[in-house]
């Protein structure tokens, strides 16, 4: 974010679409309830008396799934959005976050569960200076536990490590116009 002269570039907008593991998570449990539903359709007999009716559902409900999840992967919708004001991301609700309000950026998580967290600076003051509709809106979302905010690992289409260091660099720059202000 710096040129030869060694002054802050603004950062340019940025944005990225949803990653290859919702798609691959999706496809992997719609093939399970297909497959549940096949072994009911195959192999329960007079333990089960609907088994063709709940068979043919769950092999139709996991085809339908599998559908869904391939056309909202294949959207080209930007879900992480990256502004020299702020930071949007779409789990958290029509909210842009702006860069004065996070305090820091780091993983978090075990091997099966890691996510990106964004703390905000101070949380009870950050969050009264947003719109009320914004506020309940980062209150209401699963991927928030305030003050944190969570991206998690595989949901956007660019590598963890990256994407961490572009948004502290996105911080540093908001930090260092605070500064010159």
């Amino acid at each position: 974010m710096s040129d030869t002269n060694g002054r802050n570039q603004p950062p340019e907008h940025r944005e990225f679409g949803a990653g290859r593991g919702k798609l691959r998570n999706g496809l992997v449990i719609g093939a399970f309830i297909s497959t549940v539903g096949l072994f009911s359709l195959l192999f329960a007999d007079d333990d089960l008396p609907d088994a063709e009716v709940i068979g043919v559902a769950l092999v139709f409900g996991g085809i339908a799934f599998c559908w869904w999840v391939w056309k909202t992967s294949q959207t080209g919708k930007a879900i992480l959005i990256l502004t020299p004001e702020g930071i949007r991301f779409d789990p958290w609700g029509e909210v842009t976050v702006p860069w004065r309000l996070i305090g820091s950026v780091y993983a978090r998580g075990g091997r099966l569960k890691r996510m990106l967290c964004l703390e905000l600076e101070n949380s009870e003051a950050s969050l009264a200076s947003l719109p009320a509709k914004e506020r309940t809106q980062l209150e209401r979302s699963t991927m928030t536990r305030l003050p944190l905010l969570f991206i998690p690992y595989g949901a956007v289409d660019a590598p963890p490590a990256d994407l961490a260091d572009l948004i502290k660099d996105y911080l540093e720059y908001s930090r260092g116009d605070a500064r010159r202000n």
